[in-house]
């Protein structure tokens, strides 16, 4: 590989690690849960991938999308929805 490929590999990889911008939607849905990034997409079955894409601007997930997912969120993480147990995440059998 050239010097040239592997910097510019490095500097994607740079960018992958910086941290999500506060003001975005997804990442004010996702701090309403209270879960790491990773356990948001496990809980709710989205990509990590797709989810670091949101948080840091290299893709927007579309309105109706973003809508739904936060209703759904504050459902699950509110009082009232935790206590109705409106949110059951899968279990995992061995």
């Amino acid at each position: 590989m050239k010097d040239a490929d592997l910097t510019a590999r490095r500097g994607e990889r740079e960018e992958t690690m910086k941290e999500p911008d506060e003001n975005r939607r997804s990442v004010q849905i996702r701090n309403i849960s209270g879960l790491s990034r990773t356990a948001f997409a496990k809980k709710y079955n989205i990509p990590i991938r797709t989810v670091e894409d949101w948080d840091w601007g290299k893709r927007e997930p579309l309105g109706w999308v973003m809508d739904l997912l936060e209703r759904v969120v504050k459902m699950d993480f509110s009082a009232e929805g935790m206590d109705t147990g409106m949110y059951t995440p899968p279990s995992k059998t061995p």
